[in-house]
């Protein structure tokens, strides 16, 4: 079975490469803190308070992207340009982001993810916690097929979706983005508590 790829191992990355190492597929974090690389060297991943499991970590330094290995990019929007310019043209690559990059739609990726799920991560180690149990959906981007890898499918308070294509899910999560900063705002909490807290 062929290796993996995920781009930042912050929440989102974690959270579903943990999911994915659960079922025995090879994964492969590539992070910039090499904190959080020499403590998944030394500790593996781990989620909500499941045991850790072992990981390939590489800093981002070290990386060499290979074309056709699954590649998944969870970092945020704003620190794509400095993947996009290691990644080759054809590279097999599967956003999971929440926002826009016009650098990155001018990919010829066949597939994306958005998550509905809210996930927290140690900012020195890929110790990640689940606050909000959601569905990652993944679909095409337009004629192109769509590739979720190793049949993750549910589990750890993630549900995978397949959505014959992202657009709108995708401009439904801005449209709540957009909406949930300024109501937290107003009522003095956390974005992640707006929807736990019944006032």
């Amino acid at each position: 079975m062929d290796a993996v790829r995920i781009i930042g191992a912050g929440g989102i990355g974690c959270a579903f490469g943990y999911a994915l190492r659960s079922r025995g597929v090879p994964v492969w974090f590539v992070d910039t803190n090499p904190r959080k690389v020499e403590a998944g060297r030394r500790d593996g991943v781990r989620l909500n308070d499941e045991p850790p499991l072992p990981a390939e970590f590489l800093h981002f330094d070290e990386w060499r992207p290979e074309p056709n290995a699954p590649t998944y990019l969870c970092t945020k929007c704003y620190d794509n340009a400095v993947v996009l310019s290691k990644l080759p043209a054809n590279a097999n690559l599967i956003p999971i982001q929440n926002g826009f990059d016009p650098a990155l739609d001018e990919r010829s990726h066949a597939s994306e993810g958005i998550a509905s799920f809210v996930a927290k991560c140690e900012s020195d180690a890929p110790r990640v916690w689940v606050t909000r149990p959601g569905e990652l959906h993944f679909g095409s981007r337009g004629s192109g097929g769509m590739v979720v890898a190793g049949g993750f499918s549910k589990g750890f308070g993630i549900t995978v979706v397949p959505v014959p294509r992202i657009a709108p899910i995708k401009h439904a999560k801005l449209m709540y983005n957009a909406a949930i900063p300024p109501l937290a705002a107003a009522a003095g909490l956390d974005n992640g508590q707006l929807l736990s807290v019944p006032a």
